[in-house]
């Protein structure tokens, strides 16, 4: 956050910063300092910052940092941006700075922060039922009302479920946005451990598998 505000301090005369914590609180602060200094802790920790560069009481440039939601995507965006500059070269100048910032500050798992699990299930499902439309394809049986409730609540459930698990496991495994100070920094640490263990344990799974395989077929051939 440090090189992004002397960033912006190098078009602009002073920056401030407005922030939405995942409770809904809404929080100004007037420096990088007390921006630093917020204890960003659980419920209050910060969801979305709005950057606001002035030169003198007018706008000059405007960041706005957040999870942009998708349909059938954990997210597909994290930055808005908007200026207002005098010049050509400046435009320039602050597009190539932007551009370099934010490629140092990817990680490196931000496509797989992409899918989610609802996405992955229901593409297909709706491809699929899509298809068997266009091929003239019906399917009809006879169910029972009550099998027939049970099997829509159980679907709803299921729907449920995987949002669930898209909301509170793979956005926490592969965040879209950070805010790296205060409190935040403890907790991402425990997902960083996490997503390490996951990654090895999906390897090594794979390994296991492979070898598995080859000694099977040379048992049996």
């Amino acid at each position: 956050m440090q090189e992004l505000n002397k960033l912006i301090l190098e078009f602009c005369e002073r920056a401030e910063y407005s922030a939405t914590s995942f409770k809904g609180s809404e929080i100004q602060f007037t420096s990088i300092e007390e921006l630093l200094s917020y204890d960003n802790y659980e419920k209050q920790r910060i969801k979305e910052l709005t950057i606001f560069g002035y030169n003198g009481y007018k706008h000059c440039i405007f960041f706005n940092i957040k999870i942009s939601d998708s349909e059938f995507l954990n997210y597909y965006r994290t930055v808005n941006c908007t200026y207002t500059l005098d010049s050509v070269d400046k435009e320039t100048l602050l597009l190539s700075k932007i551009e370099k910032f934010f490629s140092k500050a990817t990680a490196r798992y931000w496509l797989l922060g992409k899918f989610s699990l609802y996405g992955i299930i229901a593409i297909p499902s709706m491809l699929t039922s899509f298809c068997k439309y266009l091929v003239g394809e019906k399917v009809s049986l006879e169910v029972p009302l009550q099998m027939l409730l049970i099997i829509i609540i159980g679907c709803i459930g299921f729907l449920f479920c995987i949002r669930w698990f898209d909301k509170h496991f793979l956005l926490n495994l592969f965040p879209p946005v950070s805010f790296l100070w205060g409190e935040e920094l403890v907790r991402n640490e425990k997902w960083v451990k996490l997503r390490s263990n996951v990654f090895w344990g999906i390897i090594m799974a794979i390994l296991i598998g492979l070898v598995g395989t080859f000694i099977a077929n040379s048992i049996w051939n």
